[in-house]
């Protein structure tokens, strides 16, 4: 069901997210996020790439992205992040968006509220320490992102999620 696991207190180079809130440990994957990563790289190879400085460009995003999946618990801004991939940010800017569709900061929200979904369904993480596990201090700000993005409060999620689960005789974390 999902694929590798990536660190919520990641490293690049981590591969294992294991939330600790309580005695007991479990793991929180975010696999939506990781293969809308791998779907990036996907959209990548296939962007039509006309000369080098394209592809070099191209390879940078997929730096990027990378980092963005792995740091989306830290403050990101499309200034660091062009800078990261060494382009203007209006270029970091326009390749991104063609190549996903979506803005820089708008895939990291996107991105961002994938992970709070999961681990609002698999742990029991208060709301505002599920914020700022994704990434936001402010817990008002981040339920109503949730909510803009969900269409649902994130306690009304966790609710409908836990019902869904004793419908269907499995058994809910939370």
């Amino acid at each position: 069901m999902h694929s590798a696991p990536i660190s919520a207190r990641s490293s690049p180079d981590s591969q294992t997210c294991i939330a600790t809130e309580t005695p007991g440990q479990f793991d929180v994957t975010r696999s939506q996020v990781t293969s809308g990563v791998d779907a990036e790289a996907v959209r990548l190879t296939r962007f039509k790439l006309t000369n080098h400085a394209k592809f070099t460009a191209a390879n940078k995003l997929i730096v990027s992205l990378n980092y963005m999946e792995t740091h989306l618990d830290k403050p990101m801004t499309v200034s660091n992040l062009s800078s990261m991939a060494g382009l203007s940010m209006s270029q970091f800017f326009a390749l991104f968006k063609s190549v996903t569709g979506d803005s820089p900061i708008n895939w990291i929200i996107r991105a961002r509220m994938q992970w709070a979904s999961e681990l609002l369904e698999r742990s029991n993480l208060q709301i505002k320490e599920v914020a700022v596990q994704v990434g936001y201090g402010d817990q008002f700000y981040f339920s109503r992102l949730f909510k803009s993005v969900h269409g649902i409060a994130p306690s009304d999620y966790r609710t409908r999620k836990q019902q869904s689960y004793m419908e269907d005789g499995r058994i809910a974390l939370v």
